[in-house]
């Protein structure tokens, strides 16, 4: 499987299982709300994560590292950094529009 698109599998996996542990033990108030609305703003900002996680991976792994001379686990590397990038962006969004009160 190539590489960007390992990414995308493995975080709509991702998606799928933060919702609903999102749903069931982060937010309290998540119980109460339509399903269907939260996980609407849920993907919407999964979306954006994506594209945040994608953009930063492929800038690490193809031109970053390899610049600073990098050679050992680049895809690896790159790719853990992508997914921390959104961590909190997308927890904002969830508490703030995806799960509000």
């Amino acid at each position: 499987m190539q590489y960007a698109a390992a990414i995308i599998l493995a975080y709509l996996i991702g998606m799928i299982t933060a919702f609903s542990l999102n749903r069931l033990l982060v937010f309290e108030t998540a119980r109460h709300g339509h399903v269907h609305h939260q996980f609407y703003w849920f993907t919407l900002i999964n979306i954006a994560a994506i594209l945040q996680t994608l953009i930063v991976s492929l800038l690490l792994a193809r031109m970053i590292l390899p610049g600073l001379g990098i050679t050992y686990w680049v895809e690896e590397v790159a790719h853990f950094i992508g997914i921390c990038v959104p961590v909190l962006s997308s927890f904002l969004g969830h508490k703030y529009i995806t799960f509000k009160k």
